[in-house]
């Protein structure tokens, strides 16, 4: 009896799961040094990456299982399969088989860790920063204080510790107020400047909490807008949701000063 890890169509639920119907499931596991990518609108591939990470199912399968999945695998064409070492849910590490994409890969259809394991509509997720069950919120201005984060969700009704993931920065932006609100403060706004960056903190909160989270937003929708901006982040590039002005006045854009009043939004 061969172990193989899977990843993909081949996980329960999926299309060709049926392969793995006789075979014995040994457990989810996650596989370190590889990474994710979508090879195909229809399929994923796995290739060697340094620190990131794959989650899968690990199945104990027979000789003839085994040659059906290598015939899935186009017979060593489009995968290759190796001999890896990956760990399972309980903590036990296991040699395992696992197929290897060979064909080329386009780094924008890298999935991370945290949207694994694969699924349709993965890759839009990943645009997005918007997942099945959470989503990444880039905070700027005063919120990038964690404290004002935390005020922002229990004023939505929500008893709930933002997840900190690191600080991102927003390339080519500076902060401006691009409009006047309804109460005659400016709205804190990010907008492109070359060579200037925005810096934010980076949480990670649950899907639920979407919806409140907009509600509470002063001026959304008719003021802000959610929207899916790229920043960097730990020198990699990631898709958050950031809220930014809509309908923005540029005759009135001012800058934003360094004094704390400023951060809290001048009158215009």
């Amino acid at each position: 009896m061969k172990k193989v890890f899977v990843y993909g169509t081949l996980m329960q639920g999926f299309s060709n799961y049926g392969l793995l119907q006789e075979a014995r499931f040994l457990g989810p596991a996650v596989l370190n040094g590889y990474g994710l990518y979508c090879v195909t609108p229809y399929y994923p591939g796995i290739i060697p990456k340094q620190g990131a990470a794959v989650r899968g199912e690990v199945y104990e399968v027979d000789n003839k299982t085994l040659e059906q999945l290598d015939g899935l695998e186009a017979g060593g064409e489009l995968y290759v399969r190796h001999e890896v070492l990956c760990t399972l849910a309980d903590g036990r590490k296991m040699l395992v088989y696992v197929y290897i994409w060979r064909g080329k890969i386009n780094e924008e259809t890298f999935v991370p860790y945290d949207f694994t394991p694969w699924h349709p509509g993965v890759l839009e997720e990943v645009k997005t920063g918007i997942g099945k069950e959470f989503f990444y919120f880039f905070a700027y201005g005063r919120y990038c204080n964690v404290r004002e984060v935390k005020k922002l969700l229990c004023g939505a009704g929500i008893d709930a510790e933002p997840e900190i993931i690191g600080v991102g920065s927003y390339i080519n932006h500076k902060l401006a107020f691009t409009r006047k609100k309804s109460n005659g403060y400016g709205a804190l706004d990010m907008i492109p400047s070359k060579g200037d960056y925005v810096l934010g903190v980076i949480c990670r909160m649950p899907i639920e909490i979407l919806p409140a989270l907009n509600a509470k937003k002063e001026g959304y929708p008719s003021c802000y807008d959610r929207q899916a901006i790229r920043v960097m982040c730990g020198g990699k590039p990631m898709m958050v949701q950031a809220y930014l002005v809509v309908n923005k006045h540029m005759e009135e854009i001012a800058p934003v000063g360094v004094s704390r009043e400023k951060t809290r939004g001048d009158k215009m």
